[in-house]
């Protein structure tokens, strides 16, 4: 049989835990999140006894938090999928060009910060007019939903992108609940897209 144990992972700037079934008196397989590299350990030969094991690892996400950045969503749709917000508007609308988005200053800059200890979890914000503003949802199992923004935000899940329509670094941002409720573009804003 299996026995649950936790993986401590250090990255670093912290440490996230995550359980797992182990063999016992066996060399078993080191779960290997996405958006880590360099595991200090990739098996682990579980005694039988150990609760919990340490590996090392080192983020590998494909942004730097707190730096801003353009963002575009969907990149092999169209050219006309980025994600402005010009700092009065209810809605953050995504369907600007790279002109568009230039031109808006900082209205089409954006930047993620990891909430500390968690494995993947980030909130997105922008400082468009000076004033630091989260992108928010009430409830991101409504289909078509538009964000919002607010001084805290929405938490979020960092998931690998789909390649039919990012390149090999894009990424999604996910409900930290549901795998198919997603951020994305809804009829020209920024929204809740649900695939169930």
């Amino acid at each position: 049989g299996k026995r649950r144990v936790t993986i401590n992972y250090n990255y670093g700037n912290g440490t996230f835990s995550k359980k797992t079934y182990f063999v016992p008196n066996a060399e078993n397989t080191v779960p290997t999140p996405d958006f880590y590299t360099n595991f200090s350990q990739t098996t682990i030969t579980d005694d039988n006894s150990s609760t919990s094991y340490n590996v090392t690892c080192v983020e590998n996400f494909p942004f730097t938090a707190g730096t801003f950045y353009k963002l575009k969503i969907r990149e092999k749709a169209d050219n006309n999928r980025y994600v402005v917000w010009d700092g009065t508007s209810a809605n953050i609308n995504t369907r600007k060009s790279e002109e568009e988005a230039t031109n808006a200053g900082m209205g089409s800059y954006w930047r993620f910060e990891r909430v500390p200890n968690t494995e993947n979890q980030v909130r997105l914000f922008t400082n468009c007019k000076g004033k630091s503003q989260a992108v928010t949802f009430t409830d991101m199992a409504t289909n078509e939903q538009a964000a919002t923004l607010t001084d805290n935000g929405t938490i979020f899940m960092v998931k690998t992108g789909n390649s039919d329509y990012t390149d090999p670094k894009g990424f999604r941002l996910s409900s930290l609940t549901n795998d198919n409720h997603n951020v994305n573009d809804v009829n020209g804003t920024l929204g809740v897209w649900t695939s169930e």
